[in-house]
């Protein structure tokens, strides 16, 4: 119901807005979406001066509930303490399990793989967390490296992988991994769930040695010796008597290998992962959905089972599945009895064998769970509430805050982890929510009502804010003058299919632009338009099936996994990220060539193929200049339309959100980006900020 709170809120939106919305002087070419066009082709007056303008950020230490994570992992326990791997802040956190209180071990929130003492070093994404005792060892999963940190001094070292990604077996150095995700001890062996390598790694402790225990290497469910033996995605692992238990995600299932022979069998699940289904049962008759976090406690294995959203106990001998906390398929943040709590994509379990501590990934908490009673309580971690505050600057706070588009002087942010849509007025400073409830789920209607699933790209048409609703599959559409939020393509099911309105496919969208009447609509594999005067959905560019990097006419060229658009009036510009190109396309023809990037990661500057990028994300346009968020470099970059000569505005390849002048300023996962056409605005991901170039 549109009832008087609600007005009251929207109220404050329209007011802030000035309600000029007809006569709007929008102020970029259609970066993130704005519909005017500049006839200027002087590049912004920036020094590259950066600060930042909102957003606390996202790994506060401090007592229980106060304290900060983000997408917190890997969990192991010594004494009273436990050690979780912070994936998304790329730090060692510890959390006292009598006080709750949270302080940083290692690392900083910097991507990198600098061996170093406490805060000095660097992680990328860590998943999974053992230790001995004395040492922690973290599966360092972006940097494809097996990490030591000592417990005493915080210290790190690598103690095997390359740093590149691979499948090498060998001493330390010389082995390589794939993004391993789960680790674990067992009889002076560390054992690696090497998870897009599909097999499970073995690493002497004392002399570095890597070698394959099981997996073909090839994603499958077979059950066989060793090498023949197939997994698909292992996540978890955890080392019993003799067996190792693996998570195997993709397959839904928990493996059994032994660690002597490599033989590999299933213990329990289906291989499928039914909606609302009966889930527990015995052996291959139970079912899992995504299982990533395991732990073994005596006669018993303790599972993650991330997809359902749920804490499951198996009991070894009988492979008996039962629920141990939570209710199948329904998220939540909720504390209390088992049937009555609720967790949102649980990643990993550490036991004292008192109690079960869960990072409660979805969540940012870390939960505790009576083995007795399994009774469930928040023990840190303040939880998706206060990591969308409302406020003044830096009292704010955002998770994973991605696009942005600027109406008049307001900016429009889509804080994605929190599936909430805000808007940042910079004369005040302040900070509210304009539509969104927090859940991740789909509804439409007023500001309180509307729920949205990992919201990405934005623009706007003055009228109305268009929304990419990611994980949703659909574009959504909020009225600026009522607030209420309604979806205007697609019908949830990620299959891309031309169409009118919600009968058409939207698979994945990640970034929106508008110009003249059309919305252009980044996917995976190709640029879709909506014309918005009846809806049609039709295919721009790219084959809309598989990624590659082809030039060419429309529907011969090819794209792998852009996530930002903006257009001058002629062409559409592409920030197609795992290319590490900026393409351009024609807007009457769907020709689509390279502007800028040799397609390898670096961070270079030059003319056209000359420069590189690193996974470059957000992009706007302001007169002959197109401005581009290179999230992988962690700067901002500028381009010359006219002659693709590219330079470095800000940022200097470090990620941190350390405020500064051109490349004494670093950024951390800079995402969105648009301008006011003063300044530029960036959504820096990974820190939860929202900053300012001048």
């Amino acid at each position: 119901m549109w009832n008087g709170l609600n007005r009251v809120v929207w109220r404050k939106v329209q007011i802030s807005l000035g309600l000029a919305l007809s006569c709007l002087a929008l102020t970029s070419c259609g970066g993130s979406g704005s519909s005017a066009l500049q006839d200027n082709t002087a590049p912004l007056p920036l020094s590259g001066s950066v600060s930042t303008v909102a957003g606390a950020g996202n790994a506060a230490d401090g007592p229980g509930i106060t304290a900060t994570f983000n997408r917190p992992h890997g969990i192991a326990v010594v004494g009273n303490q436990l050690f979780v791997a912070d994936s998304l802040n790329n730090k060692i956190r510890a959390v006292s399990t009598s006080s709750g209180v949270v302080s940083t071990l290692a690392g900083r929130e910097a991507l990198g793989a600098i061996d170093a003492v406490g805060t000095q070093a660097t992680f990328a994404n860590p998943g999974g967390v053992t230790t001995d005792g004395s040492y922690l060892y973290i599966a360092d999963t972006l940097n494809h490296l097996i990490r030591k940190v000592s417990i005493s001094d915080g210290s790190v070292s690598t103690l095997a992988g390359k740093g590149t990604a691979g499948a090498d077996d060998g001493v330390g150095a010389t082995a390589s991994f794939n993004e391993p995700s789960g680790i674990s001890l067992g009889g002076g062996h560390l054992y690696v769930a090497d998870t897009a390598n599909h097999k499970i790694r073995k690493i002497e402790i004392a002399t570095g040695l890597v070698s394959t225990l099981a997996g073909s290497g090839v994603a499958g469910a077979t059950d066989a010796e060793a090498g023949l033996a197939q997994f698909r995605l292992p996540m978890g692992v955890a080392a019993g008597v003799g067996q190792l238990f693996v998570a195997d995600a993709g397959n839904h299932k928990i493996r059994v290998v032994d660690m002597g022979t490599g033989q590999v069998t299933t213990l329990a699940g289906s291989g499928s992962a039914p909606v609302n289904a009966v889930i527990d049962n015995i052996g291959v008759f139970a079912h899992f959905s995504s299982p990533i976090g395991i732990v073994v406690a005596g006669p018993h294995l303790y599972v993650a089972d991330t997809g359902y959203h749920v804490i499951r106990k198996i009991v070894i001998a009988t492979a008996a599945v039962s629920t141990l906390a939570g209710s199948p398929g329904a998220r939540g943040a909720v504390d209390g009895n088992p049937n009555a709590s609720r967790f949102w994509s649980p990643l990993a379990l550490a036991t004292d064998g008192a109690d079960l501590f869960v990072a409660d990934g979805g969540n940012n908490r870390i939960r505790k769970i009576t083995l007795t009673t399994g009774f469930v309580a928040t023990l840190a971690g303040t939880g998706l509430t206060t990591s969308s505050l409302d406020g003044i600057g830096l009292v704010a706070s955002f998770n994973q805050p991605s696009s942005m588009v600027h109406i008049g002087s307001r900016l429009f942010i889509a804080d994605t982890q929190n599936n909430k849509i805000r808007q940042y007025d910079p004369a005040s400073g302040s900070v509210i929510t304009v539509a969104g409830n927090g859940s991740y789920d789909f509804a439409d209607g007023d500001l309180l009502q509307a729920s949205f699933k990992n919201p990405q790209g934005l623009s706007s048409d003055g009228t109305d804010l268009f929304v990419a609703d990611t994980s949703g599959n659909r574009i959504r559409r909020i009225n600026l003058a009522t607030g209420l939020t309604s979806t205007l393509a697609g019908n949830g099911i990620a299959f891309s299919a031309d169409g009118i309105g919600t009968a058409a496919g939207i698979s994945s969208p990640t970034a929106l632009t508008y110009f003249s009447g059309h919305l252009y609509v980044v996917e995976p594999f190709s640029i879709r338009r909506i014309d918005l005067r009846s809806n049609a959905v039709t295919t721009l560019a790219g084959n809309g099936a598989s990624s590659g990097s082809s030039d060419g006419p429309a529907n011969l060229a090819s794209f792998n996994g852009p996530s930002g658009i903006t257009t001058d009036g002629n062409h559409l510009f592409v920030a197609d990220t795992y290319n590490s190109r900026i393409r351009r396309i024609s807007m009457t023809t769907g020709e689509v060539t390279t502007l800028a990037g040799s397609g390898s990661q670096a961070l270079t500057d030059g003319t056209g193929a000359s420069a590189s990028f690193f996974f470059p994300a957000g992009i706007t346009c302001h007169g002959a200049y197109l401005y581009v968020a290179d999230t992988g470099n962690n700067a901002i970059r500028k381009i010359a339309i006219a002659t693709a000569v590219v330079a470095t505005l800000a940022g200097n390849g470090g990620q941190n959100s350390q405020d500064g002048l051109g490349a004494s300023a670093q950024f951390a996962g800079p995402q969105g980006i648009s301008t006011d056409g003063t300044s530029l605005y960036v959504g820096d991901r990974i820190s939860g900020k929202i900053r300012r170039v001048r």
